[in-house]
């Protein structure tokens, strides 16, 4: 089945819901609000989090620009191919993350303060807020251009990244 070509100006589809209310962690006392100073807090796999947490689509821009396709364009766009690495993926959505804090006579760890805590800051993959790695996984298998599998719409980002390719070219297709 033929699919669209995935390009650098197109966009990846997000992934996950936003749930600001949810209550990401109960951490002991005297803590700092969020991570990485928050070193109690609970750092949960991406695969864990996409439940309460979204990463927004995001423009499939190349991290690295010179290991992008060079001789081939598709609508005057570079295309994406197999192994691109793509620009971080980061959350703005938020958590709650409830710190217990000293309170009363005698002194007793139950005052809770509760934290706004971004999602990049509590999942694993996203390496304490710069977002997590998304690389281009081509299906096709019968185009290459430059020795490589040229990507598509709908073509994953990941693992880790669960989003796939959600827009590229509009017109130029190819055979999977």
């Amino acid at each position: 089945m033929p699919g669209l070509i995935a390009l650098n100006t197109g966009t990846c589809s997000g992934e996950g819901v936003c749930v600001p209310a949810n209550v990401h962690d109960t951490t002991v006392c005297q803590m700092p609000p969020c991570p990485p100073a928050n070193t109690a807090c609970k750092i949960l796999p991406l695969a864990k989090m996409v439940s309460t947490c979204y990463w927004p689509q995001t423009p499939t821009t190349h991290l690295n620009p010179a290991t992008a396709i060079k001789t081939i364009k598709v609508n005057g766009q570079i295309p994406l191919a197999d192994g691109d690495i793509l620009t971080l993926h980061k959350s703005p959505c938020t958590n709650k993350v409830v710190n217990l804090w000293y309170t009363g006579d005698p002194p007793a760890c139950t005052k809770p303060i509760i934290a706004d805590c971004i999602c990049s800051l509590l999942t694993i993959e996203d390496n304490f807020g710069k977002g997590h790695p998304r690389v281009v996984k081509s299906t096709a298998t019968t185009v290459y251009f430059e020795k490589r599998r040229v990507a598509c719409i709908g073509d994953p980002l990941g693992p880790p990244c669960t989003a796939v390719i959600a827009t590229g070219s509009p017109n130029v297709t190819v055979g999977k």
